[in-house]
């Protein structure tokens, strides 16, 4: 995900030249796909999805405890409204699937919720299964209600954030698609790339958080679909410019990103621009992201703050010890001590010159690892057209094993130098070939081993082979 198309773009250039198949999600292309939250099933989710971005764009600084008594009561109706046109809606509309624009419409006009429900009403099992829904919209939303003006009030942040948003027809294009939507589970299941441009230059800040924080939750209800761990694919999401859309809701992104293979990077332009060290984002990314890089030009308090997460380590510390008179070093040591050094001084940041970068990883056991490094440009070559390959890991994977070809086949003297990747058979290459020209012993099949007891391994002399 990035805010600016010259990013997506480079991608697109590079996915395009190796023959990988790319979905994008650009506001400015009308034939773009969209990101309905409707889409998905649960209710509970899609409500808690809805409430959750709509809160973020709330730009209360601090908030007071009627704000947030408020804020629950409208997380209350918000649930049930998408529970109510869930039912109803694709009743009225074909089998049409529900958008933002309709909740809108609720939360502006109420009547339209009691027609809702009297639609409902003509269907006795539904209405009986939902009584308790039709019950609470006949106390708060029809005519005469005594919570009917309170409800207003209650509704009134959403109903803003939601008629601002949808004040940019591309923005809207995007979260009230009706039929083209991005389906997260077959993505995931397949591994497919997904970019998403969401334009901070061109539609201002809360319409392009909007979209993006509507991908980020949608992409988070995937990966914590009933996947079971052995059938998950890994992912990789790239987060660029994250300070401009990352809140708290996204911490889950590293808290639980591990548990569902899926590797999370980040770009800020200083650490302050996503909150303080204190406060739960930042402590969730910290705390979940062994692997650090910084190209330098922080503020002072980075520099404290990189010193710190660097560590020390220890060294030798050697007190020389120099005869002014006869200008020069003694040649006995003086105090020698095993002592601990920062590992990264502030100097050592400020002195980077361009292109060049502290980082700290961890090493195969775990254990932490600080230097420094040189990083450039995507080379051009990248960008030119590329022969694909087709491998097939389907048999390393728990979740499709596929059966070996049992068939023998002549054993070939095996040729570095003519190594052919295309398949005679038209299914895709083995991606773990073995040379076994030389080899004493030789498979013939699952079951049954033979041996050349007489150390001779030409091809051609086969008698001796039992």
């Amino acid at each position: 995900m990035s805010p600016e198309p010259d990013h997506t773009e480079n991608v697109l250039r590079i996915a395009k030249a190796f023959n990988i198949p790319v979905t994008l999600i650009d506001p400015n292309d009308p034939n773009s796909p969209g990101l309905n939250p409707f889409m998905i099933k649960s209710v509970p989710l899609c409500a808690l999805i809805i409430t959750a971005v709509l809160k973020s764009l709330h730009s209360s600084q601090g908030i007071t405890p009627e704000e947030a008594y408020m804020q629950n009561f409208a997380h209350h109706a918000i649930q049930n409204l998408v529970a109510l046109l869930k039912l109803v809606y694709p009743k009225l509309n074909n089998g049409d699937m529900p958008n933002l624009d309709d909740l809108l419409k609720c939360f502006i006009n109420f009547d339209y919720i009691e027609e809702l429900c009297e639609e409902l009403k003509k269907d006795d099992e539904l209405a009986q299964e939902n009584a308790v829904l039709l019950s609470y919209f006949k106390d708060s939303f029809y005519k005469d209600a005594p919570g009917r003006s309170d409800m207003k009030r209650y509704l009134s942040f959403a109903t803003a954030q939601l008629d601002y948003l949808f004040k940019t027809a591309y923005v809207k294009n995007i979260l009230c698609n009706r039929h083209n939507n991005i389906n997260y589970r077959e993505i995931i299941t397949n591994g497919e790339v997904l970019l998403l441009c969401s334009r901070h230059a061109d539609f201002g800040g809360t319409p392009s958080r909007g979209i993006a924080r509507f991908f980020l939750m949608l992409l988070l209800a995937g990966f914590e679909d009933n996947f079971t761990l052995a059938s998950r694919v890994p992912h990789f999401v790239y987060l660029d410019g994250f300070n401009l859309y990352g809140n708290a809701d996204c911490s889950d992104l590293f808290t639980l990103s591990r548990k569902f293979k899926v590797g999370t990077t980040i770009s800020v332009q200083n650490l302050a621009s996503i909150g303080e060290t204190s406060s739960q984002l930042m402590q969730s990314i910290l705390a979940n992201a062994p692997s650090k890089l910084s190209f330098g030009n922080c503020t002072p308090e980075d520099y404290a703050w990189w010193e710190k997460e660097f560590g020390e380590r220890r060294e030798w510390d050697v007190n020389d010890s120099y005869d002014s008179e006869e200008e020069h070093y003694k040649s006995n040591l003086g105090t020698v001590k095993w002592a601990w050094k920062m590992t990264l001084q502030t100097a050592k940041q400020q002195g980077l010159a361009d292109k060049e970068v502290v980082f700290k990883v961890k090493d195969k056991y775990g254990r932490s690892k600080s230097s420094f490094g040189r990083v450039d440009y995507v080379s051009a070559k990248y960008k030119e057209p590329h022969k694909s390959k087709m491998y097939n890991f389907s048999q390393y994977v728990a979740s499709g094993i596929t059966k070996a070809d049992d068939k023998e086949k002549p054993n070939k003297k095996w040729d570095p130098k003519r190594v052919v990747f295309e398949s005679t058979t038209g299914s895709d290459i083995d991606p773990v070939q073995t040379d076994t020209s030389d080899a004493l012993a030789f498979f013939n099949n699952k079951d049954a081993m033979s041996f050349d007891l007489s150390g001779n391994t030409d091809d051609n002399n086969d008698s001796n082979k039992q």
